[in-house]
């Protein structure tokens, strides 16, 4: 199991269906590492234009895992919150 040093990770709920071709369906919760970068590949959370998202960053676009969402350009105002390293679905 990967340990996650330096700031304390947080979790997060999904309530949409936006990366549900990556196995992130309604109902998973997401544990974070905090973090203001992330890799090309990496399942990120991150605000911009008000709003918090989860996809996977690449290059300056967050890429989504759903045939009906589209991907997000990141803009200046995007801040990425953290990276994605333990995902938890719930039971059906």
């Amino acid at each position: 199991m990967q340990k996650l040093y330096g700031a304390k990770p947080f979790a997060v709920r999904i309530v949409g269906s936006s990366m549900i071709n990556d196995g992130i369906v309604p109902g998973s919760t997401l544990v974070v590492r905090r973090s203001s970068s992330a890799k090309d590949g990496d399942i990120v959370i991150a605000a911009q234009d008000g709003g918090v998202t989860c996809a996977r960053k690449q290059g300056a676009v967050l890429v989504k895992a759903s045939d009906v969402h589209k991907d997000i350009p990141m803009t200046e105002d995007c801040k990425l919150l953290g990276v994605v390293k333990a995902i938890f679905r719930p039971k059906t």
